[in-house]
């Protein structure tokens, strides 16, 4: 398997040839100063962009490189948001949107025809438009889930203030009863301060009472021959 190093600008483009063309991911990421790992995570990630690694004869012999196929490119190179790189390499990265592929395409196609340069577009489109349409779809799923989760957050959050409040509400109905009984003690001892107090005034009145009905009673003759009296409540004289 051949490796080939195509000239792009100021950049070289390991690009490997075994029956089909297969572009070095870490060559460009390199040369565009984004992190390798990241974008080797995302093309294993997604079967869609076929990347894998390829063996080539390199310089040190025999090597695997992670690669993906020369009809690919554009749509990994799309994937890449230019608002959200390093501002000093946004440009360049839109000039390798603009026009890497087709400067590789115009090297290759010396040598083997490939489909037409209008065909091959509007299949890079296509794919890159799927894997935009993916990416929204998966920002979706995310929205939905995060929702979900913040909806079950905010229906716990619900019960347990609905709870609180049928708590405070008790409480406050507990108080209410609470003063009730303390007003309904304080009303009876009140009631039963007045009764005794009737009672005394009414057993201080029969003394006085008995006081002026007492009656005399002849109970015998002293010694002078004087007649001697009682005084006796009437209450107590019998017939």
């Amino acid at each position: 398997m051949k490796l080939v190093e195509v000239k792009f600008n100021q950049d070289i483009i390991d690009v490997i040839e075994d029956g089909k063309h297969w572009v070095s991911i870490k060559i460009i990421c390199k040369n565009l100063g984004i992190d390798f790992k990241f974008q080797h995570q995302k093309l294993k990630s997604n079967p869609a962009f076929g990347a894998r690694l390829v063996k080539a004869q390199t310089a040190g012999g025999m090597q695997e490189v992670f690669c993906i196929p020369f009809e690919k490119l554009n749509g990994w190179l799309f994937s890449i948001n230019p608002n959200r790189v390093n501002p000093a390499i946004k440009d360049k990265l839109i000039k390798y949107q603009e026009e890497c592929f087709e400067v590789l395409y115009n090297h290759f196609n010396k040598k083997q025809n490939y489909r037409s340069r209008e065909t091959e577009v509007k299949l890079l489109e296509k794919e890159s438009l799927i894997q935009q349409l993916k990416d929204k779809n998966y920002q979706l799923k995310n929205k939905k889930a995060n929702l979900v989760r913040a909806l079950n957050t905010l229906t716990k959050e619900q019960d347990q203030e609905k709870i609180s409040q049928k708590e405070a509400l008790l409480i406050n109905n507990s108080l209410e009863i609470i003063y009730q009984v303390g007003e309904m003690y304080n009303g009876l001892k009140k009631t039963r301060d007045e009764l005794d107090e009737r009672l005394s005034r009414i057993e201080i009145f029969k003394q006085n009472i008995e006081r002026v009905m007492l009656k005399p009673r002849l109970v015998g003759i002293n010694k002078n021959g004087e007649k001697e009296y009682v005084e006796i409540p009437l209450s107590k004289l019998t017939k």
